[in-house]
């Protein structure tokens, strides 16, 4: 069964006067960049896969923003993801990394990122 895509729709700041920067991709980051928790939540949606934690460690990776002239694209996040196997007293922490897609919006004045699709969990994952 597919499950609704995660959003994120994050505000632009001083949209008017930043937006005519000749480098919209540092906008971009400046913006996503005060709204990290957000994305950390985001993020989350897709850690049930490998049943870690997302770490604050995120990286908005500036070079794989790829935006065209009606405002949408992609980016990548580069994050880490931390476990914890209480069992064995170990920690591990793994690097991952993730592609959304990236619209801007003009009239609202909002960055939204879209995730990946999501699907639900197979009944045999959980026993």
């Amino acid at each position: 069964m597919k499950l609704p895509t995660p959003e994120l729709k994050i505000p632009m700041y001083d949209y008017e006067n930043r937006l005519e920067s000749s480098d919209i991709a540092k906008v971009i980051i400046q913006d996503l960049n005060e709204n990290i928790n957000d994305i950390v939540n985001l993020l989350s949606y897709y850690k049930h896969e490998s049943r870690g934690e997302i770490h604050e460690n995120i990286d908005i990776d500036k070079d794989s923003i790829d935006i065209d002239e009606k405002g949408e694209g992609t980016l990548c996040i580069n994050y880490d993801e931390y476990y914890y196997y209480g069992c064995d007293d170990m920690n591990n922490s793994v690097e991952r990394d993730i592609t959304l897609e990236l619209k801007i919006d003009n009239q609202k004045k909002l960055i939204c990122l879209l995730g990946p699709e999501l699907h639900e969990r197979d009944y045999v994952d959980e026993i």
